[in-house]
């Protein structure tokens, strides 16, 4: 029984090992039709040097099945594309919006004056602040003692009670102006703030 068994293992090992090894061969004659053939023999003399062995997938599709895939494959190029130009589309809208930013905080940039604060204290409740602003832009700007906060170590906001900085100072591109603002509070002031922008500056 085993015998048998091993008999059969055999011949269906070769029958498949024939199978692989075996070599088709192509051919096409006037009309278009096409043949396949494992015995070289039965190839028509005339076509025996036309004919193909080796043969690969393309070369065992019929013509139906390669209108499908070239049909396919001009699907897939096409969502290929699609998917690049969407991508493309995305990048670009990513970059517009990344130069609006860089625009708008460079114009902002440009309108802000350049402050610098010193400060005075007289007594308990009083405080006197230098403001130095520079109009580093092309534009006219404005500056007002009323553009300044006073935080105090309570956390209270107060307004200034006056200042030498007038109410719509212009400053010209290019210069500066120095002018103060007063504060009158008996708490002991913590931060500034130049409203305008929300910058901020610490009271030694």
């Amino acid at each position: 029984m085993k015998t048998i068994f091993k008999m059969i293992v055999v011949l269906g090992f070769v029958a498949t090992a024939s199978l692989v090894w075996a070599e088709i061969y192509k051919w096409v004659d006037e009309k278009g039709t096409v043949y396949f053939t494992e015995d070289p023999a039965t190839i028509p003399e005339k076509y025996k040097g036309k004919a193909k062995d080796r043969l690969t997938d393309e070369d065992l599709m019929t013509p139906e099945d390669k209108a499908k895939a070239s049909k396919d494959d001009e699907t897939r190029a096409r969502t290929r594309q699609l998917d690049q130009s969407r991508e493309d589309y995305q990048k670009g809208l990513k970059k517009i919006e990344e130069e609006r930013r860089k625009k708008v905080a460079k114009e902002a940039e440009a309108e802000r004056l350049d402050i610098r604060v010193s400060t005075r204290r007289y007594g308990t409740g009083y405080y006197v602040f230098t403001i130095e602003a520079r109009n580093e832009g092309n534009k006219v700007k404005s500056i007002s003692f009323m553009d300044f906060t006073l935080i105090t170590e309570d956390n209270r906001s107060l307004s200034p009670e006056t200042g030498t900085l007038h109410r719509d100072t212009q400053i010209q591109p290019g210069t500066r102006y120095s002018g103060t603002v007063e504060f009158s509070t008996p708490k002991r002031a913590k931060t500034l703030i130049y409203n305008p922008t929300g910058e901020t500056f610490s009271i030694p």
